[in-house]
């Protein structure tokens, strides 16, 4: 598995669990766990599904951009590092993860 296939399955991950966390919301607004039932100051202080959605929207893109399956791993940005530097970093998140390897951390 290269890294941004393992990105990108993180990433879908993400984006299943909100989408299943938003069905059961929709389902019961009483929820004390309800996104809009929690105070907030802002997206980053909530669990707003809308917010995470367009957060794992963006990462999609940075894989994307940063990415060439192809090409095994090498950047599309930076031609001479393997794997891209930008995307180690978005994977660290996942370090203690058991698909993560060794050499991806930056």
């Amino acid at each position: 598995m290269e890294l941004s296939e393992f990105l990108l399955a993180r990433i879908a991950i993400a984006e299943e669990v909100v989408r299943q966390y938003q069905q059961a919301w929709d389902e019961d607004e009483s929820s004390p766990w309800h996104p809009y039932t929690i105070e907030k100051e802002g997206p980053y202080l909530s669990i707003d599904p809308a917010f995470v959605l367009a957060e794992c929207a963006a990462k999609r893109r940075i894989v994307e951009l940063h990415s060439d399956l192809d090409s095994g791993g090498y950047c599309r940005v930076d031609d001479d590092a393997a794997p891209c530097p930008t995307l180690r970093a978005l994977a660290l998140p996942h370090v203690d993860h058991p698909d993560y390897r060794d050499e991806w951390k930056p």
